[in-house]
């Protein structure tokens, strides 16, 4: 076969400082296959990193060898000036050999193999590209494949290919979150791989490939990690630098007025602006507004809100970096301001269902909360490097806070057969306070490079100041009158740790390494509060129950050993065990109301092991939940006479055991790309509610001769024997021909089966809860042409629960289904619009059954080349009602409804300059 073979040398990449300098020089390359793929009547040229190839330099009759990484770089350093060759072979292609003349500095080279028809998987390309290949370890994403509108950005691209998700502020591919994002194989946008797909215009985009890499950790300690998944996306053009502005003005009004008539104006206003290269970041971002937008970005559609927000930030952010944002020196630096008003209702109805002799009742109440919010934060990293012999990092974050909140709850209790009582409750809290951390890493290498044991320090430190009181208006209530005063809180946490690699050994393929890791942390935090019952009532004196003032200490060891052993060939298992001791030790110190002291220990042995074997991984765990000191005090909470909450001194740490065995990978089976998991958690001594009921008035000697009322229930936490918990899911997706035409759909389709086991204590007797919830969910995405798409979206849950002694068998269906549609017309106007039906079914209550429908809309024009955009938003058109939720106890259902608020027209006015360029040429990952 035909060898192309093109060598580009770019030299000179820096001025020269010294005749030192002058004299030395060094290889900076990248290997590459390059291809053509046609797509109509256009060419798309792209080009593939080789991969662990080795790369042979003959210098003055010396031979060194390399490997690239997994973007295809290579590097020789400290050679000298003049002739040298460069031998390497890669495929079915002719060897590789070229002189080259070095001279001082660093020698970019690139050298690419050439292929003009592109076979995958037994199939030639020859007239249209789909939407996704694979390429060795690789998952390429076409653009061309997907249909876009105008104003897309790679991240509306991004969403539409199969096997991707968005959730949580991550990008998950194939059932694994991305931890970087290249632009060219650069980190043109920084560290945050969300950055470069919502800054990055889609039509600049060719490829976006997908891989896993080292973690860039493991080059600096030696120490072997799991690969981290990564996005290389392809441009048309090189990018280097990226300018973004964007402004944004919102104005409207409620459909529905206020009680005394007025309009409920709606509003929103900010900018926000951003600087983005591989070396250096600025951003700014400023926004007031009262439809619920936490930034300026005009990406972000305001929707109905399960509380009236009103809320104003601004933030400020600064990174530099030297060399590489990976491993060069640097620094970074970001300010937030929020200043924050809520308010908001919420209706609860609690169901006790009989048990062991025990009556049903039932707890209603309403509650209607208002509060503010204000606070500044600082946070700062640095990364210091001289050579190859010190790295160190410090991060700092420093927060200030205030707090104000106000609320009001009525309440209905039908309890225990008694008759029903009600509360009147009006309550206040404002706190003050500040929090420091420092955070500090240094590690030293000897001068053959081998690295010295890591050192980490931690140092927070923080105060609380807390104001608050609680009265209840009812002369019929149940709860007490009184008001609280928390004294000054100081918390301080330290922590020193330490990791060495004890072992590594390495043979061809295979690495063996062992690491060890050692921590020890104290921590130290003092809380006062005096509390007293109302005044004017018969026993107006000081609660001593809720009258405190302790202080509780912690120290903690933890002691790790951790084996990796992984090779280069598939069919050898990769496995990695960690094996942790942790022994934690708390000290509650109390002076009111008693002067005493306690001791509590806890020993803990944890392992850890996986094992990888081509796709499949398979895995065991266990991890500890230790008591707090409030469930291990030996005191009684009575802020409710009817309903006591204890400490418990006896209680056990939990420790859970969690085996999985799973499917994720790249690569799919035809079509479709599936991935799957299975897991099972034990659960053993569970800290649970143990409910006590007193019939008749009882003294409590254990609790300092408590007096308990008649008619009162007592909570507190006990260990249960176990608790069980499993889980299976898969995540089917594929781009499926159910239309014709030019663009077919994208179909993602995730079945869930969970099932758990939950014991709770009821008197004596110990009950279990069962409950299995399948579940469905399925995407679809379909152009319907070149510039609009529709999108279906289904989430359906069918949810049993039943008590294993009690009464309490409940059955329900919930579902979650949007319908969107998006496009744009004649150029210069857009349109979309989405449509969310939410039903609930409680199969055993009909009068619970609720629907809730929701249509926000969205319509506007584009101007001055499509950077403004005029729009008019509808939100909320069908009146949406509450935000439901339901969650299962042991014998106890909760219930809750959350009135929406949002019902309103907005004028939305927005303005977004975007622009990209360069420079230099891009440096390949060093």
């Amino acid at each position: 076969m035909k060898r192309f073979v093109l060598v580009l040398l770019v030299i000179v990449s820096r001025v020269v400082l010294s005749e030192a300098q002058e004299a030395g020089s060094s290889i900076a390359g990248r290997m590459i296959e390059m291809q053509e793929m046609r797509h109509l009547d256009s060419v798309i040229h792209l080009d593939f990193p080789i991969v662990d190839k080795e790369i042979m330099l003959v210098i003055k009759g010396d031979t060194l060898k390399t490997k690239t990484n997994s973007t295809g770089s290579f590097s020789f350093k400290e050679l000298s000036p003049g002739p040298v060759r460069l031998m390497t072979s890669y495929l079915d292609y002719e060897p590789f050999s070229e002189s080259i003349d070095l001279v001082p500095g660093e020698n970019v080279v690139i050298i690419p193999f050439s292929n003009k028809i592109r076979q995958l998987n037994a199939a030639v390309v020859t007239d249209e590209i789909p939407a996704v290949i694979q390429h060795g370890d690789t998952l390429i994403y076409n653009a061309v494949a997907v249909a876009l509108q105008s104003d897309d950005f790679a991240i509306d691209m991004l969403s539409r290919f199969p096997g991707v998700e968005l959730k949580n502020g991550q990008i998950v591919i194939v059932g694994k979150a991305v931890r970087r994002s290249y632009v060219n194989g650069a980190l043109v946008f920084g560290l945050d791989p969300m950055a470069s797909v919502e800054n990055l215009k889609a039509d600049q985009v060719v490829t976006m490939e997908v891989y896993d890499e080292k973690d860039p950790q493991e080059v600096l300690d030696g120490i072997e990690r799991e690969k981290q998944r990564v996005i290389n996306i392809r441009t048309k053009e090189p990018i280097f630098s990226t300018t973004d502005l964007q402004v944004r003005a919102i104005a409207g009004a409620d459909q529905q007025r206020k009680e005394d008539s007025a309009l409920q104006y709606r509003y929103a206003a900010g900018t926000n602006a951003h600087f983005f290269s591989e070396l250096k970041q600025l951003s700014a971002d400023f926004v007031t507004n009262n439809v619920g937008l936490r930034s300026s970005a005009i990406t972000l559609a305001p929707g109905p809100q399960s509380s009236y927000r009103e809320n104003s930030g601004i933030s400020l952010g600064f990174s530099r970096f030297w060399v590489s944002p990976l491993y060069g020196n640097g620094i970074s630096v970001s300010y937030t301001y929020e200043q924050e008003k809520t308010r908001s209702r919420r209706r609860r109805l609690e169901e006790y269902f009989e048990i062991g002799g025990i009556p049903g009742h039932t707890v209603e109440d309403e509650s209607v909360s208002s509060g503010s919010i204000g606070s500044h934060s600082l946070h700062t990293v640095a990364n210091y490097r001289t050579g190859d012999h010190l790295l160190l990092q410090w991060t700092q974050n420093f927060r200030l806070s205030q707090n104000r909140s106000n609320g009001q709850t009525t309440g209905l209790t039908s309890y225990l057969g008694h008759a029903p009582m009600t509360r009147n409750e009006v309550n206040h809290s404002g706190t003050r306070q500040w929090e420091l951390s420092e955070d500090m890493s240094v590690q030293f290498k000897n001068r053959n490079g081998k690295a010295l044991p890591r050192i980490n320090l931690y140092m927070q430190v923080g105060r609380n100041d807390l104001d608050s009181w609680n009265l209840d208006t009812l002369s019929s209530s149940y709860t007490r009158r009184f008001l609280t005063k928390e004294g000054n809180t100081l918390s301080q946490e330290w922590r020193v740790s330490t990791n060495k690699r004890l072992y590594n050994y390495r043979k061809e393929r295979r690495v063996l390494s062992v690491t060890g890791r050692y921590s020890i942390s104290y921590s130290l935090q003092n809380r006062k509060q005096q509390a007293y019952d109302w005044p004017g009532f018969a026993e107006s004196a000081v609660n001593v129950a809720n009258t405190y003032d302790f202080t509780y200490s912690g120290w903690k060891h933890n002691f790790s050993l951790e084996s990796n052993y992984q090779t280069g060939w598939e069919t050898v298992p990769v496995i990695n065990f960690l094996l942790t001791f942790s022994m934690d030790r708390i000290k509650d110190r109390e002076r009111l109301p008693a002067s005493m002291s306690g001791n509590k220990t806890y020993v803990s042995v944890l392992p850890f092991l996986t094992f990888r074997l081509r796709s499949m991984t398979w895995g065991i765990s266990s991890t500890t939940l230790l008591p707090s000191v409030e469930q291990l005090r030996r005191r009684i909470d009575d802020t409710y006479p009817l309903a006591l909450i204890a400490g418990n001194p006896d209680l056990k740490q939990m420790q859970s055991w969690r085996i999985s065995v799973g499917k994720n990978v790249l690569n799919g089976v035809g079509k479709w790309r599936v991935t799957w998991s299975a897991n099972i958690q034990y659960d053993r001594h569970p800290i649970v509610h143990r409910t006590l009921f007193y019939r008749n008035g009882t003294v409590l000697d254990d609790y300092d001769g408590y007096d308990v009322p008649a008619g009162a229930s007592l909570l507190r936490s006990e260990n249960a024997d176990y608790a069980l918990r499993a889980g299976v899911s898969m995540n089917a997706s594929s781009r499926m021909s159910l239309l014709s035409g030019r663009f077919k759909p994208s179909v993602t389709v995730i079945p869930n089966l969970s099932f758990r086991l939950t014991p709770q204590y009821f008197g004596e007797l110990l009950d279990r809860t069962t409950e299995w919830t399948p579940r469905l969910t399925m995407t679809i995405t379909a152009p319907l042409w070149k510039s609009a798409t529709v999108s279906f979206s289904e989430d359906l849950s069918y949810i049993r629960a039943k008590s294993g002694k009690g009464q309490m068998d409940r059955s329900a269906v919930r579902s979650n289904m949007d319908l969107e549609f998006k496009a744009d017309f004649l150029r210069h106007a857009y349109f979309s619009g989405t449509y969310t039906w939410q039903p609930f079914r409680d199969l055993a209550v009909p009068s619970r059954n609720m629907d809730i429908q929701r249509l926000n809309v969205s319509a506007g024009i584009y101007l001055m080349k499509k950077t403004l955009k005029i729009g008019i938003r509808g939100v909320d058109l069908l009146r949406g009602g509450s935000v439901y939720n339901i969650f299962v106890g042991p014998s106890s259902i909760t219930h809750s409804w959350t009135p929406v608020y949002g019902r309103y027209f907005l004028l939305d006015i927005s303005f977004r300059f975007n622009n990209s360029g360069g420079k230099t040429m891009p440096r390949y990952g060093f």
